[in-house]
């Protein structure tokens, strides 16, 4: 080997070698980074983590042990999704009153809005109550299952849950109330998926009868036929007609 070639390979070598050294001293450092952020991501303690976990496994002696411990009663499970929003979707009656009195935010805004409508969606009407009894706001909004957004009792109708939408009329919800951007009220919802005895409550509240949405239909409309759920509504269309609405309106296909 010439001279000069063996020049080249001893160099080449020591580059190689120095981007090696390079490349270990990186992959270490880069190691201790994420260390120092799982122990302090969210500033999260182990009493936290046993909140949210206490609350999937359903467990409130665990949850209760938890908060004395000194467990965050607003703790995530993930971003958005606050202890309570957890309880309140699953229906955990025990955890929601656990974080109520523990001071768990009942107004936080979540990735899916107010926790209240979270609640309502689900058809939970104890949580609900327990929210409304602990200041929530009646009317705050969220998404309800289509994706939309509305109140509770709006939400409430939408997925079908009756007991939870009368619950949320006795309390003093808006009777009028539609979604948020939109013009659907809740009495279409509610002669839509059958919910005769939600009909009546709403109407002797003050219902507007004939309101019609950015389709032209009226409720009545939505009796005689869901066109989302294929359904019809016997029940709700007596109630309404009983109770005088139009009967020769027309939807904006100009049917009746």
């Amino acid at each position: 080997m010439s001279k000069d070639r063996y020049l080249v390979v001893v160099v080449g070598a020591l580059v190689v070698l120095t981007l090696v050294a390079g490349v270990v001293s990186g992959c270490q450092s880069g190691s201790a980074e994420p260390a120092v952020e799982q122990s302090t991501g969210g500033e999260q303690t182990s009493a936290d983590e046993a909140v949210i976990k206490a609350i999937g496994a359903g467990d409130a002696a665990a949850l209760s042990a938890a908060l004395e411990e000194g467990g965050d009663a607003n703790v995530e499970s993930t971003p958005g999704r606050p202890a309570l929003f957890l309880a309140a979707s699953r229906g955990n009656e025990e955890a929601a009153r656990l974080l109520i009195d523990h001071g768990a935010d009942i107004h936080a805004e979540t990735a899916d809005g107010a926790i209240l409508v979270k609640a309502a969606v689900e058809g939970h009407p104890k949580i609900v109550e327990m929210l409304l009894d602990a200041g929530a706001d009646i009317e705050s909004t969220g998404k309800a299952w289509s994706g939309g957004d509305g109140s509770a009792l709006w939400a409430a109708a939408q997925s079908g849950h009756g007991e939870v939408a009368e619950l949320l009329v006795e309390r003093g919800a808006d009777v009028n109330t539609t979604d948020v951007g939109g013009s659907t009220s809740v009495l279409i919802l509610a002669a839509g998926n059958d919910l005769p005895e939600l009909v009546k409550q709403l109407l002797e509240k003050g219902a507007d009868i004939d309101h019609q949405n950015e389709n032209g239909a009226t409720a009545l409309h939505g009796a005689a036929l869901n066109p989302f759920r294929g359904i019809s509504s016997p029940g709700s269309a007596r109630v309404l007609i009983e109770h005088g609405a139009a009967l020769d309106i027309k939807d904006a296909e100009g049917r009746s």
